[in-house]
């Protein structure tokens, strides 16, 4: 995580926006306006990049790790169509997003470890010809992953961002209680008095879902969904949100992976329309998306959605993820950042 959200991204995009803006490309206040204005979905709102200065272009473009992931995938809807395909500096930039998506996959196969490779290479090397001649560190450690990946599998699940994120909570109790004399037994108490509360609460035993929101009864005829109903369902209880598998899944504001086709390197996406629960446990409506393509320079998959529903369990979902689908001429594109599969 640290090696490319804090390390290759911000080392990257700095010189490719100062190239771009000195070409007149684009300029300082259009990305900001851009960054503010951007359609962000739910689950990206809290990841929003803060406005870039003048003086961050040379100094550092001062954005968290999730802030500089979320600016990272976006760029390419601002400043993809305005790009040469033909651009050197460009397609390093995008070979560079082909790399970090391979990275944060939770699924991989030969294929991608070769692909991956190959795409290291022509980073590395794009990277010294086109933006400066030496690499930083973190630049150089990409160049091993494909070693660890083949020893130790994904390494997403290795990362240091979820430890940072439990880690959150310590630091903001031991700011509050305003008690050093032993922290560490302060702390190790009350933890064990939070997980003690959870393990007793009423959602502890309820692996799939810990929250959803007000349920409302329907009846099943006058469901836009009734043909994938069991045919002895009366009625059903929807609900506009629930929290399941670490997942915050709200309808009519998420995409989901339902499968993926690897004859054609393209994964399946359902548009999440309703929530219904059935024995308190959530079956997802989903109406069906086509996938066009994989738009490598907007770095987004491009979808049509059908009026055909689907009826999905939580567990058979191809990854617990959420997505969202972002407007572009017409056309609506769902940006991944972890692959789901070979990208082509």
């Amino acid at each position: 995580m640290h090696d490319l959200c804090l390390g290759c991204f911000p080392t990257t995009i700095e010189i490719l926006l100062r190239k771009l803006i000195e070409s007149g490309v684009v300029t300082l206040d259009e990305i900001n306006g851009f960054i503010k204005d951007f359609d962000y979905g739910y689950s990206e709102i809290t990841s929003k990049p803060a406005e870039i200065k003048l003086q961050h272009l040379e100094q550092g473009l001062h954005q968290s790790a999730t802030e500089m992931w979320q600016l990272a995938v976006m760029l390419p809807l601002l400043i993809g169509p305005r790009m040469d395909v033909d651009s050197d500096v460009w397609n390093v930039y995008l070979c560079l997003l082909q790399v970090s998506m391979i990275i944060f996959a939770r699924k991989f196969s030969s294929d991608m470890l070769g692909f991956l490779q190959a795409k290291l290479t022509e980073y590395a090397e794009g990277f010294l010809r086109c933006y400066r001649n030496t690499l930083k560190p973190k630049q150089h450690y990409l160049m091993h992953y494909v070693h660890y990946i083949s020893q130790y599998g994904p390494i997403a699940p290795l990362w240091s961002m979820r430890m940072e994120a439990r880690h959150q909570p310590f630091k903001r109790l031991a700011e509050k209680m305003r008690n050093f004399k032993n922290i560490a037994l302060s702390l190790a108490k009350r933890n064990q008095l939070w997980e003690a509360s959870q393990r007793f609460s009423e959602h502890f035993q309820r692996v799939d879902v810990t929250m959803c929101g007000g349920g409302v009864q329907v009846a099943a005829k006058s469901c836009a969904y009734k043909a994938v109903l069991p045919d002895d369902m009366d009625f059903v209880i929807e609900v506009p949100y629930v929290e399941a598998n670490n997942m915050m899944l709200t309808a009519r504001e998420c995409c989901l992976a339902i499968d993926f086709d690897f004859e054609n390197s393209l994964p399946t996406f359902g548009y999440l329309h309703a929530i219904i629960m059935v024995n308190d446990i959530p079956s997802l409506v989903c109406k069906a998306m086509v996938t066009v393509c994989f738009d490598a320079n907007l770095n987004g998959y491009e979808v049509e959605v059908s009026d055909d529903f689907l009826l999905i369990a939580v567990s058979d979902l191809y990854t617990e993820a959420v997505f969202h689908w972002h407007s572009y001429h017409g056309k609506k594109f769902v940006i991944v950042k972890g692959a789901l599969g070979p990208l082509f």
